[in-house]
């Protein structure tokens, strides 16, 4: 059967989202909104903050809301509305509407988070993790940022401080404090805080393993469509691991993930499919599933997919039923 392992989304590049802040946490904007402009720009931060953990997704709702959100979000910009100065910055980062400008993006977005804007803060901090002409990488700077986000309530901006805990960006590692700080943004709601706290549970890099708690949050993840925590609960469910084996599960779970791209999960289902394992055995499904792999995997993902599939064409294959 292919090798396996618990699969940390994203955690590299920090852009983990801030979907669900803390009980309450002080609003991203300094005031409330005045104007029907202002909500639309507020209830647009509000949805770029649920899609955070994908930026292709943040970006293409950008991009669509600009046909008729624009004006409002120019206006409320020009107005010193953080949330319009956020989103303007997002559209001149991206070149949405207006000639694409990565300095005058992260001007405007420097405005909002000085004005208090907590998850502009986080924004901001993730700026510094990209080597740009007019920006060198700083990990301390971003990390200052995430660490003032937290410090404002924001539950992104605690997934940020954790990631960096553990990976020592910015930082000496200390798995504790990752821990901790992961913790305290997956209570809070974040979901790929959730996925990250569960993959180091998993693991044990640096902390005392407990797989229960770690499924404890992959259930919660996957609860709300997150295809990493799918992915991952799903193994655990297939190999039985801290959890008892269910079969049946596993493959719905990983169905599920591979649906929504994950490779990892195609290469699992694949061995399902493969040694018949709580569904009946078909080599030719499973061989599907490892190319699938193959063409999306990073490099570790498809060499384990072309193995299994290498194994699985040098298998004589039985009569089907």
């Amino acid at each position: 059967m292919s090798d396996w392992r618990i699969v940390l989304f994203g955690c590299v590049v920090i852009i983990a989202g801030c979907k669900g802040n803390s009980p309450n946490p002080p609003t991203n904007s300094p005031s409330p909104p005045s104007s029907a402009g202002a909500r639309t720009c507020q209830g647009d931060v509000e949805k770029l903050i649920a899609l955070d953990g994908s930026p292709n997704a943040k970006e293409a709702y950008l991009r669509q809301m600009s046909e008729s959100h624009f004006r409002d979000w120019e206006a409320s910009e020009s107005a010193g509305n953080p949330d319009g100065q956020l989103i303007m910055g997002f559209c001149h980062a991206l070149g949405i509407v207006v000639q694409q400008d990565n300095k005058v993006g992260r001007q405007l977005s420097m405005l909002a988070a000085d004005a208090g804007h907590a998850y502009a803060m986080k924004v901001v901090g993730s700026s510094y993790f990209k080597d740009r002409k007019d920006l060198p990488k700083d990990y301390a700077e971003a990390f200052r940022w995430f660490r003032k986000s937290a410090d404002h309530g924001c539950a992104c901006g605690m997934c940020a401080v954790g990631c960096c805990f553990q990976r020592g960006y910015g930082v000496p590692k200390d798995c504790d404090e990752a821990a901790k700080w992961l913790r305290m943004a997956a209570e809070a709601g974040n979901i790929e805080a959730m996925e990250f706290l569960g993959a180091l549970l998993v693991s044990g890099d640096g902390i005392p393993p407990s797989p229960q708690e770690a499924a404890k949050w992959f259930e919660k993840a996957a609860g709300n469509g997150a295809p990493g925590a799918m992915c991952n609960l799903g193994i655990m469910l297939l190999r039985g691991y801290g959890i008892p084996r269910d079969y049946e599960r596993a493959g719905k779970l990983l169905l599920g993930a591979s649906d929504k791209g994950s490779p990892e999960a195609s290469c699992n289902l694949g061995d399902m499919y493969a040694h018949g394992l709580g569904v009946k055995r078909d080599l030719d499904k499973a061989a599907v599933l490892y190319r699938k792999a193959i063409r999306t995997g990073d490099q570790k993902t498809r060499e384990c997919a072309k193995k299994s599939l290498e194994q699985t064409q040098a298998t004589t294959r039985p009569e089907q039923d």
